[in-house]
């Protein structure tokens, strides 16, 4: 519990920094923004030609594969802030590095027929709604009532579901046969299966809001932190003289019936089969599905994060929930930055029983490539960009004086407007992570490992400028 509060204290101690740093005036020099000089968007048009392709025109100039470090060490102080930079460089393998143009995409029949075909294969009746009907909070009273929860839990849930089976307004007379969830109707439905289970498909028109399938009606996939603090915290968040498990006590609450590597086969099978490609896991939780409002665990498993990467590392803004400006969040500028567009990505729980929750998040129509291997900027001239950034913005005239750590930077991609388009690109970017800390902070604590939530910012690979990757949200 100790650690979760420091953690929450650290991000106050930022939020509050990040918010100061906002009202100060800017430099009179601002090193790098974005130029608005399309240099990014003429590397991108420009023909390249992998230097892997035996095809290869003998008159187009080959672009020789950049090299990057694997660590990058450097500081940046000015009298009134510091960046300690200690950094890993995380790059994945690939030799050449492609660009595909992008744009938001409003999802079709064509596109969600093989995603429910694939979740719900054997469907006896289908009712309008995704909410619970009475029969269904019967059986979640049944079942909260069979389970090992204590008696005061029960109480407390059942309570609570007896109100819910009163607000009721459906029930099994208003099934309608059928052998298919038929997606030519995207109003969200209650599918019956064969085995007397129940699923949901839940899509909300032209509001940003995932689309959602998932075999029980009414439940929740939750990560190991939330699972056991909302559990124990409904029974005794009001008792003072309780003491909460530790963090490393709550990292070893669900064990999960299958492995991480089953898993991720599993969600990888459901990709191929529907016909999205592109993804790499961006990151995994072990991680279980309840009922939503008794609480009662139905399986235990892994959360799956998704997002379009290609060949680069894929790296969620999901999970980091920046908008890539982080350090830089006070400017009000923001002809500084090119135009992001939300990130699409795709969360899966994968339990013994295969694909039981999955939510598609910003969904993008994805072109190209568009250029198979644009040229990256070399990385010390990418770096000498990015500290003239840094001490630009910690030279505010103001005597406020800012601590920060950066702890790695991740190449991988995300969608740029392209100039006078209503297009994107979805180009390679670095994001940087780093963590920020009181002024008032000494050296050594700065320099050692510290928590698990870094803010992000951006810059794009191609010519150094920054990057904005929009507005990210997780409705989990």
């Amino acid at each position: 519990m100790k650690r979760i509060l420091d953690l929450i204290i650290s991000l106050l101690l930022t939020s509050a920094i990040l918010f100061c740093a906002a009202c100060q005036p800017t430099p009179e020099v601002e090193p790098v923004p974005n130029k608005g000089d399309d240099e990014a968007g003429e590397k991108i048009r420009a023909t390249a030609v992998p230097t892997a392709d035996p095809e290869a025109s003998e008159t187009a100039e080959a672009i020789v594969p950049p090299v990057f470090p694997t660590h990058w060490d450097s500081e940046v102080k000015t009298e009134t802030g510091r960046m300690l930079i200690n950094a890993d460089i995380i790059t994945s393998d690939q030799s050449t590095y492609p660009v595909y143009t992008v744009r938001r995409h409003e999802v079709t029949t064509e596109d969600l027929q093989p995603i429910a075909d694939y979740f719900f294969p054997s469907i006896t009746a289908v009712r309008n709604g995704d909410k619970p009907g009475k029969e269904d909070i019967e059986a979640a009273i049944a079942d909260l009532l069979a389970s090992e929860k204590t008696e005061e839990h029960k109480a407390k849930y059942l309570e609570y579901l007896k109100g819910e089976y009163n607000s009721a307004t459906v029930s099994d007379d208003d099934f309608i046969p059928a052998d298919r969830l038929d997606m030519s109707d995207l109003s969200s439905k209650t599918v019956l299966l064969s085995d007397g289970s129940r699923g949901v498909y839940s899509h909300v028109q032209n509001i940003d809001w995932p689309i959602i399938f998932r075999s029980h009606i009414d439940t929740i996939a939750q990560d190991k932190y939330t699972a056991a603090d909302n559990d124990l915290m409904d029974l005794y968040g009001d008792d003072d003289d309780y003491d909460l498990p530790s963090p490393e006590e709550m990292m070893n609450y669900i064990d999960p019936e299958i492995t991480l590597d089953e898993a991720t086969a599993n969600a990888e099978e459901f990709f191929e089969k529907v016909g999205i490609d592109g993804c790499g896991l961006a990151e995994s939780v072990e991680g279980r599905l309840r009922h939503s409002s008794s609480h009662v665990t139905l399986s235990t498993g892994w959360i799956l994060t998704y997002v379009r990467s290609y060949s680069y590392v894929p790296a969620s803004p999901a999970t980091d929930d920046t908008s890539g400006r982080g350090l830089f969040a006070g400017d009000d500028d923001m002809t500084q930055y090119a135009k992001g567009m939300q990130y699409e990505w795709f969360e899966l729980y994968v339990s013994g029983s295969g694909l039981e929750y999955f939510s598609w998040m910003n969904p993008m129509e994805v072109e190209g490539p568009v250029n198979e291997n644009v040229q990256l900027m070399d990385f010390d001239e990418l770096t000498g960009n990015l500290e003239r950034l840094l001490k630009a913005y910690l030279s505010y005239p103001e005597k406020f004086y800012r601590w920060f750590r950066l702890e790695k930077m991740v190449l991988t991609v995300a969608p740029q407007q392209q100039k006078d388009s209503d297009d994107f690109y979805l180009m390679p970017v670095w994001v940087c992570y780093f963590h920020s800390f009181n002024w008032e902070t000494p050296d050594d604590y700065v320099s050692k490992d510290y928590g698990e939530l870094p803010t992000t910012f951006a810059i794009n690979a191609i010519d150094g400028t920054r990057v904005d990757l929009g507005v990210h949200s997780s409705h989990r």
